[in-house]
């Protein structure tokens, strides 16, 4: 049951992480017009964003423990900044899957509803993990 929930969240990482290592000069505008981060790191940090979801990728991939909690909070790091932005009335490409994917509101409000079943999902497996010990190949 378990890679039901991790191998499809891995991929899109993967391609995610892929996009944007792509596309990095948008993705850093993109990343440079919310403001947030100081003009000297932008393209620092949108380098390291898709380092962060490439290794989340591989992590997921692999099933470890504490992926499923890394997921949650990017996923709430990616929607505070997104709400962020929708909060001072920015309309901007957010470069989550390329330049040509506008973000709106209801999008964020979907990642939203994503993130609450991950997050329960996530208490489910740790609590059940307890009972039975964990294979180590399958």
């Amino acid at each position: 049951m378990s890679r039901l929930l991790h191998w499809p969240l891995g991929l899109l990482f993967l391609y995610s992480g892929s996009v944007k290592i792509f596309r990095l000069p948008q993705f850093a505008q993109a990343v440079g017009e919310f403001g947030i981060v100081l003009d000297g790191l932008v393209k620092p940090t949108a380098f390291m964003v898709c380092v962060l979801e490439f290794g989340l990728a591989y992590a997921l991939w692999r099933q470890s423990s504490w992926s499923m909690l890394a997921t949650v909070l990017l996923l709430a790091g990616f929607l505070g900044v997104l709400l962020y932005g929708v909060a001072i009335g920015l309309d901007i490409e957010c470069g989550c899957f390329g330049s040509s994917y506008k973000f709106k509101l209801r999008q964020q409000l979907a990642n939203t509803r994503l993130t609450g079943p991950q997050n329960a999902i996530f208490q489910r497996t740790n609590r059940s993990s307890d009972k039975f010990p964990r294979r180590c190949c399958g």
